[in-house]
């Protein structure tokens, strides 16, 4: 090699050296960057700086992948669709699997919502494989980016779904249910939705469906419902489940169950659930016959029940019904039952008491538990001739009743019971408007109500000092001085307010 080549070799390697220093304190210089945002930042912040960190470095997939997952669990499908599909040949070339396998578990997402359902397959398909490798334990991003939906671990694992989904939109229905059932079996992150789509699917094949596969269902059913709770949406679906594969039995609980939930939240009016449940006897005579052992008896005690009858319904659970012990119907009616019985009989029944309480978990969005809850409270407290229960405990009670009730004459009564619990009359009480209650109105009037939908927290501020009036008071406050109609409402009713309400606006327009 003469000098001119060796000086030559020399320039080049010291040439490409360079480049590798420049490249690596490139990546340092993002690595650093996208650490700091995707701590510090949060919320709309958060995406912003993103996307001006992506306009620097186009080449790296993880601010496209985190961009494309929060416009998804934004709701924004189409943008989110610029930044996921357009990272694909990033993400192919990319070794980072933990990242590729939450790419590829969004961009399925993001094609089961367009309804592109094969390439929606594919992706899932993608996703899994990579799920089944040994992948990191160190994820890409930070713990702080949990909380969206769309990123979290658990969240992620629903991808087996996705791809039963897509299956479902593309006629393959029985490789949806083998999915289904794969994703069930592994206790994979489910949506109400996926339940609906299976059981649905089950039912439309019931001619070739295996006996195993049903009672997997069943099974499946009672776990979503034990890590979710009590589902309204799913009745209909599961009552039809139940009535197609001849668990006669569970269909009538679930029945029951659903009617109670329509009274409870006003949909139905007492008179309207019992022909209702007329209509659920009238299946079960056709399908069980009137001699069915105990069951005359059960419809009987079940028709009570929905009139507003607890009494009578204890022997529910002797009716051979399958339970789980965590979530079951005829637990909750059983226990009601014993509750109900003992004090009338002057009677503080502890251990069923306690049992009651742990149904919480599952009933949470269950209006009629907490009607029930509240109303022992204040019966176990006038026995016992002390506050036994808390006052606090009975307010949270009476708060989440009338959350879930909507405008029922139940909601109406609870909000009196918890005006005179905290020393207001009946009447008063009735006029309570909570703070989840008073963010919807603001939220209506933002998307452009009439700024009447403002009289009943008025009529809040109205009322003796309680909690509830001086948190009005405090959120009014707050939006009469960036929002002028609402300032301008309040002048309005200061003119002619009686003397408390007149103080309370001043105090609100800062007059």
């Amino acid at each position: 090699m003469n000098l001119r080549q060796t000086i030559s070799t020399i320039i080049g390697v010291f040439l490409i050296f360079t480049q590798v220093l420049s490249c690596r304190k490139t990546d340092e210089q993002f690595d650093s960057l996208f650490l700091k945002t995707i701590t510090e930042k949060e919320g709309e912040e958060l995406l912003e700086e993103l996307l001006l960190l992506d306009q620097y470095y186009p080449g790296e997939l993880k601010p496209k992948v985190v961009i494309g997952s929060m416009l998804l669990a934004y709701g924004e499908i189409e943008k989110a669709g610029i930044y996921l599909q357009g990272a694909l040949p990033l993400a192919e070339r990319s070794k980072d699997r933990r990242l590729r396998y939450i790419y590829y578990c969004n961009l399925a997402r993001y094609y089961l919502l367009k309804k592109d359902y094969e390439k929606g397959r594919k992706a899932s398909d993608k996703a899994l494989i990579l799920k089944q490798t040994k992948i990191e334990e160190s994820p890409p991003f930070p713990a702080t980016l949990k909380n969206i939906p769309t990123l979290n671990k658990e969240t992620l694992t629903g991808v087996v779904f996705t791809k039963a989904r897509c299956l479902a939109g593309m006629e393959d229905e029985e490789g949806a249910i083998d999915a289904f059932l794969e994703g069930l079996r592994g206790d994979s992150y489910s949506e109400e939705e996926d339940i609906f789509i299976f059981l649905s699917l089950l039912i439309r094949n019931r001619d070739v469906i295996d006996p195993s596969m049903v009672e997997e269902a069943i099974i499946a059913v009672e776990a979503f419902h034990l890590k979710n709770g009590y589902v309204p949406g799913l009745d209909n679906v599961e009552i039809s489940f139940y009535l197609t594969f001849g668990f006669f039995r569970e269909a009538l609980l679930s029945s029951v169950r659903r009617i109670e939930y329509l009274i409870y939240t006003g949909a139905v009016s007492p008179e309207e659930a019992i022909i209702l449940f007329g209509d659920v006897e009238d299946g079960l005579h056709a399908s069980l016959g009137k001699e069915e052992k105990g069951l005359e008896e059960l419809l009987k005690e079940l028709k009570l029940f929905l009139s507003g009858e607890l009494k009578g319904v204890s022997k529910i659970i002797d009716w051979g019904i399958r339970e789980s012990p965590e979530i079951c119907q005829n637990r909750y009616l059983f226990l009601l039952s014993k509750i109900a019985n003992g004090l009338e009989a002057g009677i503080i029944p502890e251990e069923h008491w306690e049992d009651y309480l742990s149904l919480e978990p599952y009933l949470f969005r269950y209006p009629a538990y907490y009607y029930n809850l509240w109303k022992f409270m204040l019966e176990i407290n006038r026995l016992s001739g002390k506050e036994t229960v808390g006052n606090t405990l009975i307010r949270a009670s009476m708060e989440r009743c009338i959350i879930l009730s909507g405008d029922s004459k139940y909601s109406r009564e609870t909000r009196g019971n918890l005006g005179v619990l905290l020393e207001m009359s009946f009447e008063e009480g009735e006029k309570l408007i909570l703070i989840p209650e008073i963010e919807e109105i603001l939220l209506k009037l933002s998307m452009g109500a009439s700024v009447d939908i403002l009289d009943p927290v008025v009529k809040l501020l109205s009322l003796p000092e309680n909690i509830y009036q001086m948190a009005a008071l405090l959120i009014l406050k707050a939006e009469a001085e960036r929002n002028h109609r609402i300032a301008s409402y309040l002048e309005q009713k200061m003119a002619d307010a009686p003397t408390r309400l007149k103080e309370r606006l001043k105090t609100i327009l800062g007059a």
